[in-house]
């Protein structure tokens, strides 16, 4: 392997490490996102990338349909009893219940083909039950 390949993953090791410690996320992805883009010799990739991302409208309509849903559910504060009803049925299975949210993860991007609208309506679902 090159040596790009082992300062690679030594950066992600620093970044797992920077997560686990509960530095600023954003940040840490950030910063590690652009050290990745450094050793590749295109420090402007990552942002380019971004921009062009950034412009395609569908995206933004997932993404604001996808946060409004979350803040409603949260300032509402359904988001407890959502948590409640769809996590009943798996709360007693221990270890399984990785899997179990893997695959209700996997169902619930079936209907939401965004990964930000997944990402918000899981994070403010799932995650709470698997931290419990």
């Amino acid at each position: 392997m090159p040596i790009t390949g082992w300062i690679a993953i030594l950066v992600l090791i620093v970044m797992c490490y920077m997560l686990i410690k509960q530095y600023e996320t954003r940040m840490v992805l950030f910063g590690g996102g652009f050290i990745l883009c450094c050793i590749s010799l295109a420090p402007m990739a990552g942002l380019n990338a971004f921009a062009k991302t950034m412009t395609n409208g569908a995206l933004i309509t997932a993404i604001c349909s996808a946060t409004g849903f979350a803040y409603c559910v949260t300032y509402t504060e359904c988001d407890r009893s959502l948590v409640h009803y769809l996590t009943r049925p798996i709360r007693n299975f221990g270890i399984l219940m990785i899997p179990i949210t893997s695959l209700l993860t996997f169902a619930i991007n079936i209907a939401i083909p965004s990964a930000a609208g997944v990402g918000a309506v899981v994070g403010t679902t799932l995650i709470p039950l698997l931290l419990r």
